[in-house]
């Protein structure tokens, strides 16, 4: 354990880490700003965030009331606030400078410095958070459809009807992946949404997919984390979980993790073939989704929030050692390894 510092009410969300601050929102709406580098509680805003926090390296974007606000992260003051006319139906993507919200069936484009609004465009009902590769935005609207937009102007650039529901888009290497409500997971060209491949699974997939340079992964509401190539989009390996995910994977290191709730350990498998590799110990279950990054030593680590029935709650950062797991053998059975000897052990 790095730290772990009590909280003054019930979690309200996962945590949001930032280089210098981690930031929680309280079910008392309130959001609390904790130092990074040993969990000191350095502010407090009055305010109730009504979807999951967004951030950059100066501001944490919070959508609250039919707007978006962004506090500053070393006082939390409000920096500036922009009316949306409606209520936020999805956790806003703050990334390259861009602050994308969806609200009352339309996407708006925002400048991260001051909250002007650049663009906005009727769309339908987004409920997941967009995605960003360079200029490229990616959307998924609620009534099946995955679109793509220049962020730069708003202009669409293409769409692809799915449908059912899609789910968080992932944009990366001139790919789009996204999961939807019908059991199915997709590959689209970023370029022109064409599709490369569908693939259908047992559950539904579960918050945005994670990559590296070979696999992307993906978990399902069956239980299940799937690892599919790249190139081909073949399936390379497959693991079943004893938890339900809660959401998208995790890459830690060369290592997967899929987060869950409610449970106060996480298997880790390795990225590279899947066999079990370890796994991250909680000292309690865990409220809210935890949330993996790099301390500053570029170690490991992990935020989250643990409570137990006396309703105390903690914000707790763990370095992820990711302890092997040991196997079951009978009692009977002498530790060890059998190393044969060189020599005879006879006089």
């Amino acid at each position: 354990m790095r730290w772990s510092v009590e909280l003054a009410a019930p979690p309200a969300g996962a945590p949001l880490v930032t280089p210098t601050v981690v930031v929680l929102p309280l079910s008392n709406g309130t959001i609390a700003g904790h130092r990074r580098r040993d969990g000191r509680p350095v502010w407090t805003a009055e305010l109730s965030a009504e979807r999951p926090l967004a951030g950059d390296d100066q501001r944490v974007y919070v959508a609250s009331g039919g707007a978006v606000h962004a506090l500053q992260l070393d006082s939390g003051a409000v920096v500036w606030r922009t009316d949306l006319g409606a209520k936020p139906t999805a956790r806003p993507l703050a990334h390259a400078g861009w602050v994308i919200a969806a609200a009352g069936g339309q996407l708006f484009a925002l400048r991260g410095t001051d909250g002007k609004m650049i663009w906005r465009s009727p769309v339908g009902v987004v409920e997941a958070r967009p995605a960003l590769d360079g200029d490229l935005l990616i959307v998924s609207i609620k009534e099946g459809w995955v679109r793509a937009f220049d962020v730069q102007t708003g202009a669409s650039q293409w769409d692809y009807h799915v449908g059912a529901a899609p789910g968080e888009p992932l944009a990366l290497g001139g790919r789009v992946y996204v999961g939807t409500s019908d059991k199915v997971f997709l590959t689209l060209r970023a370029s022109s949404g064409t599709r490369e491949s569908r693939r259908s699974l047992g559950g539904v997939p579960q918050g945005q997919a994670a990559a590296d340079d070979r696999h992307v992964y993906f978990a399902g509401m069956d239980n299940m984390l799937i690892a599919i190539h790249r190139a081909h989009g073949g399936i390379e390996w497959r693991q079943g979980l004893s938890y339900r995910p809660a959401g998208g994977p995790v890459l830690v290191g060369d290592r997967v993790v899929v987060p869950g709730y409610y449970v106060s350990s996480l298997p880790a498998f390795a990225a590279r073939n899947g066999s079990r590799a370890g796994q991250v110990t909680f000292p309690e279950q865990l409220a809210v989704l935890p949330v993996f990054s790099r301390h500053e030593d570029q170690r490991s680590v992990v935020i989250g929030v643990i409570g137990d029935l006396t309703n105390r709650w903690s914000l707790t950062m763990l370095e992820a050692l990711l302890v092997p797991v040991v196997p079951l053998a009978p009692l009977t059975t002498v530790p060890g390894e059998l190393v044969p000897l060189p020599f005879s052990l006879e006089p």
